[in-house]
């Protein structure tokens, strides 16, 4: 933690009321305008960029001896179960971190020029990730070791105070905090966007789907959101939440690139705006991506990982269908 003694213990009152402060005052900055959402994000990206950047340099080039620093002395304990249920759970939080490419496709609507705007987007967004995180990954190796990343749940500090002392430890914690403001910040801009295209759809109701004429928010959807995450942060763990949306953005992954191949047959008519090269092995190789986290999820990881996911699910279908149902009926009339 970057202020231990503000923030107080895991279950302390001032903790809960730092993490609802987040969430309520990034949902109030939001509906001040996209503008001004965008603008702290993109500040909490570069603060975050230069705190790995900063990482890097430290365990590659400050720290004496590559590798040999001081491992705590209680060594992790070994995690139960077999190893590939072990491997799928781990990469869950691997693959959270690699994800939120596709939430620039949520306000596509509102992009100019979407069609070159987006792969572009997409694709040097991926790879300027990798190698950040390769680069960082590099850094941690060199400065503590495998034996100590495995050991030390607090590794990026540990070396942060090995390389420039405790202003070092804290100023990564503070980067480490401003990184968790800026993932809640790009879900809470993009997320409402989805509620925003189903109302359009008549799959939702229409009032969530209003978009304010000044501030070009949908405030409806923004306030919707806050009370959603309000009643997951005090139903659920993080790691839950964490594992759970990971599980379920791959169920629905899966199904896009299924539905890619589908369409493809289905309607030849429509406009192709992107190019995909040696198609359609992009669309299959992420489908079966796609069928090997979900089906190794289900099949290996504990049943605390996926069973929130699987929950919201079955509720999404039990409400969809019926509501489906009704709206292709009244266009038929």
């Amino acid at each position: 933690d970057a202020f231990p003694a503000l923030v107080g213990g895991p279950e302390s009152l001032s903790r809960h009321v730092a993490a609802l402060s987040i969430i309520l005052g990034l949902t109030a900055i939001t509906l001040t305008g996209v503008k001004r959402a965008a603008m702290l994000q993109n500040a909490c990206m570069i603060t975050k960029s230069a705190v790995l950047v900063t990482l890097t340099v430290i365990g590659l080039a400050l720290v004496p001896g590559g590798g040999e620093l001081a491992v705590p002395a209680t060594a992790a304990p070994a995690p139960d179960g077999p190893l590939p249920g072990r491997m799928i759970e781990a990469l869950l939080p691997v693959l959270f971190s690699f994800g939120g490419w596709q939430l620039v496709c949520y306000i596509a609507p509102e992009i100019r020029d979407p069609e070159r705007a987006l792969p572009r987007a997409i694709v040097f967004g991926v790879l300027g990730v990798l190698a950040l995180y390769l680069l960082a990954n590099v850094g941690f190796v060199r400065g503590l070791g495998t034996d100590g990343l495995a050991a030390d749940p607090r590794f990026a500090t540990t070396l942060s105070r090995a390389g420039l002392g405790p202003t070092g430890e804290r100023v990564a914690a503070l980067g480490m905090a401003v990184s968790a403001i800026g993932v809640c910040a790009v879900n809470i801009i993009t997320g409402p966007w989805l509620y925003v295209a189903m109302a359009r759809e008549r799959l939702f109701f229409d009032v969530v789907g209003r978009v304010h004429p000044r501030a070009g928010v949908p405030v409806n959807a923004l306030l919707l959101q806050a009370g959603l995450v309000v009643v997951y942060y005090f139903t659920q763990t993080l790691q839950q939440l964490v594992n759970s949306v990971v599980f379920v953005e791959w169920v629905f992954h899966g199904l896009a690139a299924v539905a890619l191949l589908r369409i493809r047959r289905a309607r030849p008519e429509l406009p192709r705006p992107f190019r995909s090269p040696l198609y359609p092995l992009g669309p299959v190789v992420y489908a079966v991506a796609a069928v090997v986290v979900v089906a190794g999820t289900l099949w290996q990881a504990e049943r605390g990982v996926w069973e929130t996911g699987l929950e919201v699910l079955l509720v999404g279908t039990l409400v969809y269908r019926p509501w489906r149902a009704l709206v292709d009926r009244a266009a038929a009339r």
